[in-house]
């Protein structure tokens, strides 16, 4: 009998590791069976299924749905395959946008023109980039594949689907975010007395991740040296609902980089330093930053770690009092207000790139700091800041064209 990490019994082949994911190991008609599962219960109908599978043939098969059927791929053969901070975001992409359209349908009844139709509406529609399109796209004809080979279904009905070309032209292009110059400016000086203001100025001028500063540790600081080497990162992960936080890899190999401190970054981690110990004496007990999380650089007001969803939030709410201010003087000097977009954590990492362009440092210098995968994504936002620089010089030619009253 195996045991449960309480040391419930689990029943004969069923255990469960440290990760706290569950495993069924077992032999069924001479054939060796292997199952993982986050919800025990599930895992142990799947191996039953499994066992009357393998007993009686291929007619007691449930007949799956396709999300029925992905749901059950995923559990089995591509969560155990990937770090725990992956498994929902992977899945979310084909839940968000291949299953609210083809996910009802019987998997022996799905056929290519369902797929087809799905990816020329979405396409059409522009809600998701095109390349999420395309991801979510692979893991469901992995899924499918994977149904060919338990004989499911006999052939795979994502094989010779095509992605459209966009006919909406740039309805589908994912618009970056970053601050300007004027932008980072008004930001900083609106959140000299945010709890955050330390951590959003690092992120500026360092151009790291969310999960990268979450996770940032203060062994990783070297103030004698004026750098920053990049270890590991914080993950939010949900285990049957209940949040959990933890130390995860970084997203690639090239994330593991050592950064130097820019601007005035070295100042704001010793007085980041000064502020997370100052905390730590007035909570006392309540000072949540405990076990592992006890040495890290970043956390919330009351010393958890920041996650992203907490990053969204303070952004949020710092964007919301920069317009509150700016509608209340456009006001009263009797002009239209200037709105300050919507920000996220990603675009303070794309606000570094903007300012080591208008600066001019070298495209791979920026890809090594940012510690980007492959040297074309630094070039492809060198790109797109290029065009939208052009763009306001142009905007700025044709105000003045206008203030000069220059017609043909």
């Amino acid at each position: 009998m195996g045991k449960g990490l309480d040391g419930k019994e689990l029943g004969k082949g069923i255990s469960q590791r440290r990760d706290g994911l569950y495993i069924a190991r077992c032999m069924i008609a001479g054939k060796s069976v292997c199952l993982y599962g986050s919800n025990y219960q599930k895992l142990k109908k799947d191996l039953q299924q499994k066992r009357d599978e393998l007993k009686y043939g291929r007619d007691v098969v449930a007949d799956y749905t396709v999300s029925e059927w992905f749901d059950k791929w995923y559990t089995t053969f591509k969560a155990p395959t990937v770090k725990p901070s992956s498994v929902p975001v992977l899945k979310r992409q084909v839940v968000n946008i291949i299953l609210p359209y083809i996910g009802d349908i019987k998997l022996r009844n799905l056929s290519s023109i369902h797929i087809q139709e799905m990816l020329n509406s979405l396409i059409a529609d522009g809600k998701y980039a095109r390349g999420s399109i395309a991801e979510a796209l692979n893991r469901i004809s992995e899924a499918l594949a994977s149904a060919v080979n338990n004989r499911l279904i006999d052939t795979n009905p994502a094989f010779d689907v095509k992605m459209p070309f966009n006919t909406a032209g740039t309805k589908n292009k994912v618009e970056r975010r970053w601050l300007d110059p004027s932008e980072i400016e008004t930001f900083l000086s609106s959140i000299r007395d945010d709890w955050y203001y330390e951590m959003f100025y690092t992120m500026i001028f360092t151009g790291m991740r969310i999960g990268e500063v979450g996770g940032l540790q203060w062994s990783d600081i070297d103030f004698e040296r004026e750098q920053i080497t990049l270890s590991n990162g914080l993950a939010v992960e949900y285990d049957c609902g209940v949040k959990k936080m933890c130390f995860t890899t970084l997203k690639t190999a090239n994330s593991y980089r050592t950064i130097p401190m820019m601007g005035s970054v070295k100042d704001m981690l010793l007085r980041q330093q000064e502020k997370v110990a100052s905390l730590n004496d007035k909570l006392g007990d309540r000072f949540r930053g405990k076990g592992e999380f006890d040495n890290l650089v970043f956390v919330t007001n009351m010393g958890s770690p920041v996650s992203r969803y907490a990053a969204e939030h303070a952004l949020n709410r710092i964007v919301d009092r920069i317009n509150k201010c700016e509608f209340l003087s456009a006001r009263d000097e009797h002009r239209e207000p200037v709105v300050f977009e919507r920000l996220y954590p990603h675009a303070l990492r794309h606000t570094f790139a903007s300012i080591a362009y208008l600066s001019g440092m070298d495209v791979k210098t920026t890809q090594k700091i940012m510690g980007h995968a492959h040297l074309s994504i630094t070039m492809d936002i060198y790109s797109h800041l290029s065009e939208e620089y052009i763009k306001e010089d142009t905007n700025k030619i044709n105000a003045l064209i206008d203030e000069l009253k220059i017609s043909a």
